[in-house]
């Protein structure tokens, strides 16, 4: 296990900007979860740690050692991908002993933990098997029985259940989870889908353009976003966004939507935000915190286009002005999409952003 740090990390193909000035630092024995948009650069951040392409600027430091003009070959990073990349003319046996016997461990030793982990894997019955007489999630275990046995300084998973099928997916997570337990050490996990990294990871890191945009544990990612973006992109379903101005009253300071409708702020919120009366803000609530029935001073109104479900929730789905909205559909709730209904929006879970810069308030 080691520690892990990028110092002001750039890579550029040309004009094209991958990463621009990235710092990231992934503690010894730390799972770190990499999410963020298509292009966001959460594999060439994987490439660049493991030596497969070169920092066009900055640092790369693995433990105590500076690493980035080293070749991959001395890094001692374990790499997975989507792609197991296993040696075809090798039995499960072998495969998973491959790293340890580059590394020099005797024949027999090596052969013998092999063993091991395949039972781990549940490939016990398997050792003698190739990998084209494998299913894509048999070969997908022993890619990451391999990466867990060679207890590298770090190991790098980019995106490696891409290409299983969803329904196989839970349970390669439960597995890597038994396996970290079993074997603990320093992971980077780029996910390709941000559930994933909410699973699994101590923190999570969201990428935007090449840069950090926040890190910190799941949790605080999703009850605290720090910017817009964040906010935008954790969480199933989505974040509601809607555009809204702050404005006063003797009893305190309320949200004005586009449509004329106010929500009144919680009194510590209003307090904190008294100087930014008349403000432009971007007003975010998760839709479980709104819900169809409520009566309370803040409601809003709402004609809904259609009702379906997402993550196990029937959500109602509209637009608020111009912009889309959904809510949590009540267990007794029998509208139809179009007639109108009230929504409660629990505004102690509301989020404030600056709409010039996306930071929260």
């Amino acid at each position: 296990m080691a520690r892990v740090e990028l110092q002001a990390a750039s890579k550029h193909y040309g004009k094209q900007t991958a990463l621009h000035d990235l710092y990231l630092a992934v503690e010894d024995g730390e799972l770190v979860g990499v999410v963020g948009a298509e292009g966001a650069g959460k594999t060439v951040l994987l490439r660049l740690i493991a030596g497969l392409e070169r920092l066009s600027h900055g640092q790369i430091l693995i433990g105590d050692r500076e690493v980035t003009k080293l070749r991959a070959g001395l890094r001692n990073c374990a790499l997975v991908s989507a792609n197991a990349a296993l040696l075809p003319q090798l039995s499960v046996r072998e495969n998973l002993a491959y790293g340890l016997l580059l590394r020099g461990t005797p024949r027999k030793a090596a052969l013998s933990q092999a063993a091991a982990m395949a039972r781990s894997l549940g490939l016990g019955d398997r050792l003698a098997t190739r990998p084209r007489q494998l299913s894509a999630s048999e070969r997908q275990r022993v890619a990451l029985g391999r990466a867990m046995l060679r207890q590298a300084a770090v190991c790098l998973l980019d995106a490696p259940f891409a290409a299983l099928a969803a329904s196989e997916r839970p349970g390669q997570l439960r597995l890597l989870k038994q396996l970290r337990e079993a074997q603990p050490g320093t992971l980077l996990y780029a996910a390709g889908e941000q559930a994933e990294a909410m699973a699994l990871a101590d923190r999570v890191a969201v990428l935007h353009r090449g840069k950090v945009a926040q890190i910190a544990p799941p949790l605080e990612l999703y009850e605290r976003p720090a910017n817009v973006l964040v906010a935008g992109l954790i969480g199933a379903p989505a974040m509601n966004l809607l555009p809204a101005r702050l404005v006063g009253h003797d009893d305190g300071l309320a949200l004005r939507l586009a449509d004329g409708s106010e929500l009144p702020l919680p009194a510590a919120q209003a307090a904190r935000l008294a100087p930014a009366k008349d403000a432009q803000v971007t007003f975010g609530i998760r839709p479980e915190h709104v819900s169809t029935g409520g009566d309370g001073a803040a409601t809003l109104r709402f004609a809904p286009r259609a009702l379906d479900t997402e993550a196990g929730q029937r959500l109602l789905r509209g637009r608020i002005g111009d912009q889309p909205f959904a809510a949590v559909a009540g267990a007794d709730c029998a509208r139809l999409p179009d007639q109108p209904c009230q929504l409660a929006c629990d505004m102690a879970k509301a989020h404030l952003f600056d709409p010039g810069t996306g930071r929260a308030l």
